[in-house]
């Protein structure tokens, strides 16, 4: 296998060990022609003991049955996604077979398409099935120059604030969540990729649901690991946007500079965030594209950061300019506001 089937199965793997519903992955092109599938059975098979004949007699007799039921109740339902596709960028559609739901996610030239049991709930799958959707895009579209984690986190308000004291000779370890919100187009996944990465990508696309990066560095003789959630803006996505708001410590909302309508559009950002967010937070305003001709002045963005009693600041992901000084300001306040509430405590 190539590289990126390996990385389409491992994902596919650990979504499967993730959500004890999934049953199936599939991949087709928009004439729902099958690029890639990977079966819960597959998992079944991978995790047997080849030492032990009837362990994995038993488990080949598991794949069997399930990859029967599977195909014979796929092959209409492929027949009925292809007649579902509106040729939108973003859709969705769920259909119902005897055994199984088929929840379909319609993206450019590709259908994911997630094999469910009978019994699963929709709702609670969907901010994971959009997560791994995220990936599989990232992994099919990128060429292999953007390393994608394949890794699939749990949701929620399971993350939270982290602060793990040690001997004091030894370094202080946090982990925190942090959420960027914003109109579409804003800059959100450029500014996460120019501090994680160090890059800034050219190729603009709308983020499926939401990314997820990780990012550990030293900050004054501290060990932190940031969480970075970059959210998808489109209203298809709003359903999902609330699990992943839980859990975070800091909300980034940022606006673009040279368009006045995502900065009028910034107190719906924060008014959505807060009616889901369920913990104690550090709320941050940033103005991006700082090196573009601006729509919005300093002296108004600084006005709204007061009255909302915020941090305000200007960035450009395009030159670099005050990304990291962003994110290691925000992790500063939280570590001050952490030990403060500790001290207090005392």
């Amino acid at each position: 296998m190539d590289r990126k089937t390996v990385a389409l199965s491992q994902l596919s793997a650990n979504l499967c060990s993730s959500l004890p519903e999934m049953r199936a992955v599939l991949i087709t092109d928009r004439k729902c022609q099958i690029l890639f599938r990977y079966d819960r059975a597959d998992l079944i098979s991978d995790s047997s003991d080849c030492s032990d004949r009837s362990e994995n007699s038993e488990s080949s007799d598991i794949k069997a049955e399930v990859l029967t039921s599977i195909n014979l109740q796929l092959n209409p339902i492929l027949d009925q996604i292809q007649r579902e596709d509106t040729g939108a960028k973003y859709t969705s559609a769920i259909f119902e077979a005897e055994n199984f739901r088929v929840f379909n996610l319609f993206v450019d030239k590709w259908i994911f398409i997630y094999v469910l049991s009978i019994e699963s709930f929709i709702d609670r799958l969907n901010p994971y099935i959009f997560l791994t959707s995220e990936k599989f895009y990232r992994i099919l579209s990128q060429e292999g120059r953007v390393q994608v984690d394949l890794e699939i986190p749990k949701l929620g308000n399971v993350l939270g604030k982290h602060f793990l004291p040690t001997d004091k000779e030894q370094i202080i370890k946090f982990g925190f969540k942090f959420i960027l919100t914003g109109d579409s187009g804003v800059g959100k996944t450029s500014l996460v990729n120019r501090f994680v990465e160090g890059i800034f990508p050219h190729d603009f696309r709308q983020t499926i649901g939401v990314n997820i990066l990780s990012h550990t560095y030293t900050f004054m003789d501290n060990k932190v690991k940031l969480t970075l959630f970059d959210l998808g803006a489109q209203k298809f996505f709003q359903r999902v946007r609330k699990t992943y708001y839980l859990g975070s410590n800091a909300a980034i909302i940022v606006f673009d500079l040279n368009n006045r309508e995502s900065f009028l559009n910034v107190a719906s950002w924060r008014e959505e965030f807060e009616k889901y967010v369920d913990c104690d937070y550090i709320l941050v305003l940033v103005g991006n594209k700082s090196d573009l001709e601006r729509k919005v002045s300093t002296k108004e963005a600084q006005d709204l950061a007061r009255l909302w009693n915020v941090v305000y600041i200007e960035t450009s992901a395009l030159e670099g300019e005050n990304v990291e000084e962003m994110f290691v300001m925000t992790t500063f306040n939280i570590i001050k506001k952490t030990q403060k509430l500790l001290r207090t405590q005392e």
